[in-house]
């Protein structure tokens, strides 16, 4: 008999992955430790991609809690897809709790509220990363700024010159690779770049 579909608001309304309820649900076969640390094992592996560190993380959580490894992950890789799916669709919690209940069936209540308990803070884990990746998917992100105030007396072109002059680096993103630009500023182009972020901000 074939299992009936499960809509999930998380995913804009369309039909769960096959496999995903099968493993949302093998969180109720968890030892109650391993159930009541699962953020434990969730929160490395939440941000895309997975840290390569994440493995050896659970490896040593399951090892902790006296069960299979991979039986840690399946349950903690449902748990974080649907973590992300939330947070993509900003999904309001009662929503996210209905797609819960819906993939838990008849084991909904020792599943719901503890994945449930960490959901808003997954969100909040979630959602910068979404924004950044968002920003810089068109370019160059201004990080950071630092800067020097020198003054400039002489050069081989001439003397008592005494011209304020500001070192300006700034520190961007581009693709995951971080870089930095260093200008020399005069004052006068100091002065409008103040006037425009005044402006702006």
């Amino acid at each position: 008999m074939t299992a009936p579909t499960i809509v999930l608001a998380c995913l804009g309304g369309a039909p769960a992955p096959p496999e995903l309820a099968a493993d949302l649900q093998a969180l109720g076969d968890l030892p109650e430790q391993a159930r009541l640390s699962i953020w434990r094992a969730v929160e490395p592996i939440l941000p895309d991609p997975v840290p390569q560190s994440a493995t050896s993380l659970l490896e040593s959580l399951a090892q902790e809690l006296a069960i299979e490894a991979g039986q840690l992950a399946r349950v903690a890789s449902a748990i974080r897809a649907l973590y992300r799916f939330a947070a993509r669709m900003d999904l309001p919690p009662a929503d996210f709790e209905s797609d819960l209940r819906a993939l838990s069936g008849d084991r909904a209540e020792g599943i719901v509220p503890i994945v449930m308990q960490t959901a808003e803070l997954a969100r909040a884990r979630i959602q910068p990363e979404l924004l950044q990746k968002t920003v810089s998917a068109h370019g160059k992100v201004l990080t950071s700024a630092d800067w020097r105030l020198d003054v400039v007396t002489s050069s081989n072109l001439g003397r008592g010159m005494k011209l304020p002059l500001v070192t300006l680096t700034l520190h961007y993103e581009e693709h995951g690779t971080r870089s930095a630009v260093t200008l020399q500023v005069l004052p006068s182009v100091l002065r409008r770049l103040k006037e425009t972020l005044g402006t702006i901000v």
